[in-house]
């Protein structure tokens, strides 16, 4: 189902049109007759949306808007727009301060509503998933409104068929804290190999041709640069429907050409406040995303990343009939370090292998700490005397290796032991848990044999 819509209006005829050509595109419609209606069904219904008229009986839709965006992070991510019996520049602007999207004029055009909620709803499920993924709902501080003590300037870049064209929107585009450029198509994808994408697109969509703003829009969410920047959709003389198929290629929010200064500034602080907000969930649930998988200490992936990541390592070389090299290397007598150095010592020894080791291995190999001092090596299309060799190298090179450690005056010297074991082959469904048991047996064939040496499992000499 496309979403549920909260109709506020208590004129019933208003409802009744209104309710018909959402149900016509499966959206879930709950209604209310007034303010004190719609603040219960709010809490109890939790619509995707809100269609609010201007003349309620017992408030304005601007009071109820300002009402519901005072009631925090939850309630003003329910986007709202206000329907008004007559344009009205005021009102749109009152609208847009409550925390409104838009205000829209009755009748209301079909495509341009339909377009406008599906704008809508689209940009609120991405930020719910990443909410969600993030598990902050409800976080202080994620709030739209919010705004980091401090951040560099905003970068706006307005961008039509011209130059000239974009530059006509650039006085009335109010300059505090804001990074202006002007572009025409052409030169804008040009600036993006020297400057950061910008925080906010104006791309101006004419009447005379409005496929040329249309197509670079649509251009700009393709564009991996840009995917994430805010997009204002400019409309200069052009058609309802355009600024409905301006909505379906991806712009975030529309405006007539002749628009105040002030509904311009209101429109573009919201769309930088909810593109702050999504670039903060975005970079929490990337960072999420990797403290998952990676060990905090040495940067290299741990245990629960190498697993699935081995299996599928080896499902292609079974499938291509190649070699897969398993090692896994553990550093010798690791305890005595910590025991005559301390702890702090020995942390420094594995980043000191970890970042060697980084540097050493090739761009497909898998490296992973999967214990205290143990680590993981999977090497694709490496065959078993390649594979012996590659480990010897290793275990000379760390064993020549200077850990500096802070307080020590001379660096500590380390060796390390390796068990190889090789498959999965062509022919053989070996699991990932037996070549992992094979080297390490190896392994402990190493230490037994004095360690600081190199030991192939019986399958892999074989």
């Amino acid at each position: 189902m496309p979403g549920k819509v909260l109709i506020v209006d208590d004129v019933a005829t208003n409802r009744i049109i209104l309710r018909v050509k959402l149900s016509a595109a499966f959206y879930r419609v709950v209604q209310a007759r007034s303010g004190a209606e719609a603040a219960e069904l709010l809490a109890s219904e939790k619509p995707d949306l809100m269609i609010v008229a201007q003349a309620l009986p017992d408030m304005s839709g601007v009071a109820l808007c300002r009402q519901i965006a005072r009631r925090g992070w939850a309630a003003g991510r329910i986007p709202m727009l206000l329907t008004a019996a007559r344009p009205d520049p005021g009102l749109r602007l009152d609208a847009l301060e409550s925390g409104a999207v838009d205000v829209l004029d009755m009748p209301v055009d079909d495509a341009l509503l339909q377009a406008r909620l599906r704008s809508l709803l689209r940009n609120r499920e991405s930020v719910e998933e990443m909410v969600l993924r993030d598990h902050t709902r409800g976080m202080p501080g994620l709030s739209e409104g919010v705004r980091p003590a401090y951040a560099p300037p905003e970068r706006i870049a307005l961008i039509a068929a011209t130059r000239t064209d974009a530059a006509a929107l650039r006085p009335r585009l109010p300059g505090r804290r804001r990074h202006v450029d002007v572009h025409g198509g052409p030169g804008f994808w040009k600036s993006l190999s020297t400057a950061p994408p910008p925080d906010v697109c104006m791309v101006a969509i004419s009447a005379q041709a409005p496929e040329r703003g249309l197509q670079l829009l649509a251009a700009l969410r393709a564009q991996p640069a840009t995917r994430n920047t805010a997009i204002l959709a400019v409309l200069d003389g052009a058609a309802p429907g355009d600024g409905a198929r301006a909505l379906d290629l991806g712009a975030n929010d529309l405006m007539r050409a002749h628009a105040s200064s002030r509904e311009m500034t209101l429109r573009l602080d919201a769309l930088i406040a909810r593109k702050q907000t999504a670039d903060r969930l975005r970079l929490r649930v990337k960072s999420g995303l990797r403290a998952a998988l990676t060990d905090p200490l040495t940067g290299l992936y741990n245990r629960r990343y190498a697993m699935p990541q081995l299996e599928s390592m080896a499902d292609a070389a079974r499938a291509a009939g190649h070699d897969l090299a398993v090692m896994i290397a553990d550093l010798d007598h690791f305890k005595a370090i910590n025991d005559r150095h301390g702890h702090a010592a020995g942390d420094a020894v594995l980043q000191a292998l970890a970042g060697h080791l980084r540097g050493t291995l090739r761009g497909d190999d898998l490296l992973a700490r999967i214990g205290g001092e143990e680590f993981l090596i999977a090497m694709p299309g490496i065959a078993r005397k390649q594979a012996q060799r590659i480990a010897r190298r290793l275990c000379r090179q760390v064993a020549a290796l200077p850990c500096p450690v802070a307080g020590i005056a001379a660096p500590l010297r380390v060796t390390m032991s390796v068990g190889v074991a090789m498959g999965p082959g062509a022919d053989t469904l070996m699991p990932v848990e037996a070549l992992l048991d094979q080297a390490d047996r190896a392994l402990y064939g190493a230490k037994a044999r004095g360690r600081n040496r190199v030991t192939l499992s019986s399958g892999a000499a074989a």
